[in-house]
C-alpha cells in the first residue's frame, strides 16, 4: 500500500518587505489517526486540513505586545497607531489585540486573520474553508504562525536589516508561497548584478505560478458599494507614492501629465501601487480620451465585474483579535481554496521526483521538494 501523501507545512516569513507563507514537506508514512464528524459526512473533501505548529507566542502575538508597547512610532503612517495607544488599547485585552492600522503594515497583514482563522472554536467558525485538526499526521498542510511583517518593521525600529531568511533561502525553497506579488523576487538589479549579489536573490524556480498564490492586499480605503449604480463625477483616481523605489519612471510621467486634467484625482500618500508599462498612456491627453470612450454599458459591466471579487480584498471579520467567523467569501477564505487548489500539482510534482532514476538530471518547474 502506497504511503500516505506527506502534509506540507505553511509560514508566513518576509522576504524585502514581502509577505509569503510557505508550506514544506513533512515526512510521514503515518495512517490517518482519527475520523471526525465533519470526514465521515463529506465523500469529496471541500475543505483543507490544517494543523498548527507550536511555535513560541513571542513569534506571533507576542510580536504585537511588542508593537503596541511601544511609547511611540515617528515613522509616516503611524500616526493613527499612536492615537491607538492612548486610547484604545488601555480597555483592550492582550487577547483582543488589533492589528496596526499603519498602512505600510496593515497591507501585509495576511498571518494575523490566517491564524484567527484557525483560532476560533470549530462550533464558531462558519463557513470557514479551512478544519484545524490537532494531529500533524490528520493535516493536508502545516501552518506555523509567524507575524513575519510585524517582525521586520519591529526591526526598522531598531535601524537592523529587516530582509529576513535570505541565509536559509535554499531550505524554504520547497516552500508553496504565498505572495503579494512575484516583483523583484529574482530579478537582477543592473547595479548589483555580480557573483555575490546573485548568491542572495531568490532563483526562479524557488517561485512559480505552478506552487505558488498571489494573495490580496488589505483594504487600506474605505471600501466602496459597486453593487450601487451610483453617479459618479472623478474619471480617474490614485493614491499612492509618486517616486518608488527600484523604478516607478511611467507613474512619474503619468502623475505629471493627469495632474491638473479636470475629473482627475492624483493624492501623494498611501497605499502603494505598482503600475505597467504602457507607452500610449505616456502620451499627453491619450489616457483621459480613452477613460472617456466607455460607454455607460461597457462601465457598468466592469463595475459589476469588480463587484463581483471585491468580497476577496476583505481580510477583515470584525471580532476581537481577528477570531470569529470569517467572511464566507473573504480573503482568508479565498486563500484556503487557492492552497488546495495546488496540493494536487505539488504532490504531482513530488512524485514525479521520486520517480526520477537515480544519477538522472531534470531541470526543475519549481523547488516542490
Amino acid at each position: 500500500m502506497a504511503p500516505k501523501t506527506p502534509p506540507l507545512f505553511l509560514t508566513l516569513t518576509l522576504l524585502s518587505l514581502l509577505s509569503f507563507v510557505f508550506f514544506y514537506l513533512h515526512s510521514s508514512t503515518a495512517p490517518p489517526h482519527s475520523t471526525n464528524a465533519r470526514n465521515a459526512l463529506t465523500t469529496s473533501q471541500d475543505f483543507i486540513k490544517v494543523y498548527i505548529s507550536p511555535l513560541p507566542r513571542s513569534l506571533n502575538y507576542g510580536l504585537l505586545d511588542k508593537y503596541w508597547a511601544l511609547t511611540s512610532d515617528t515613522r509616516v503612517g503611524s500616526e493613527v497607531d499612536n492615537e491607538i495607544r492612548k486610547t484604545l488599547l488601555p480597555r483592550l485585552s492582550k487577547k483582543s489585540l488589533p492589528y496596526p492600522e499603519n498602512p505600510i503594515i496593515k497591507q501585509y497583514s495576511a498571518e494575523y486573520w490566517i491564524l484567527g482563522d484557525l483560532s476560533t472554536p470549530e462550533e464558531l467558525k462558519g463557513e470557514s474553508f479551512a478544519e484545524r485538526v490537532l494531529d500533524y499526521r490528520d493535516a493536508d498542510v502545516i501552518f506555523v504562525p509567524f507575524f513575519a511583517t510585524l517582525s521586520a518593521e519591529l526591526q526598522l525600529v531598531v535601524n537592523k536589516d529587516p530582509v529576513a531568511m535570505w541565509h536559509i533561502k535554499d531550505e524554504i525553497a520547497p516552500a508553496v508561497l504565498l505572495v503579494v506579488d512575484f516583483g523583484g523576487w529574482y530579478r537582477l538589479d543592473s547595479k548589483t548584478s555580480n557573483d555575490s549579489s546573485s548568491d542572495l536573490m531568490i532563483h526562479h524556480t524557488q517561485v512559480s505560478l505552478l506552487k505558488d498564490v498571489i494573495v490580496p492586499y488589505t483594504y487600506l480605503l474605505p471600501r466602496l458599494h459597486l453593487y450601487e449604480n451610483q453617479k459618479r463625477d472623478t474619471l480617474l483616481y490614485f493614491k499612492g507614492a509618486k517616486h518608488r523605489h527600484r523604478g516607478g519612471i511611467v507613474r512619474e510621467k503619468l502623475w505629471d501629465l493627469l495632474i491638473n486634467v479636470p475629473g482627475v484625482v492624483m493624492e501623494e500618500g498611501f497605499p502603494n501601487a505598482t503600475g505597467r508599462s504602457i507607452s500610449d498612456a505616456l502620451r499627453p491627453n491619450w489616457l483621459v480620451n480613452h477613460l472617456r470612450s466607455y460607454s455607460s454599458e461597457q462601465k457598468d459591466r466592469y463595475r459589476k465585474n469588480m463587484a463581483r471579487v471585491q468580497p476577496i480584498f476583505q481580510y477583515d471579520n470584525d471580532h476581537p483579535g481577528g477570531i470569529g467567523p470569517i467572511p464566507p467569501d473573504g480573503a482568508v477564505n479565498h486563500i484556503w481554496k487557492k492552497v488546495h487548489q495546488k496540493l494536487p500539482m505539488i504532490r504531482e510534482a513530488i512524485t514525479r521526483e521520486r520517480r526520477k532514476p537515480s544519477g538522472v538530471s531534470v531541470p526543475l518547474r519549481c523547488h516542490c521538494t
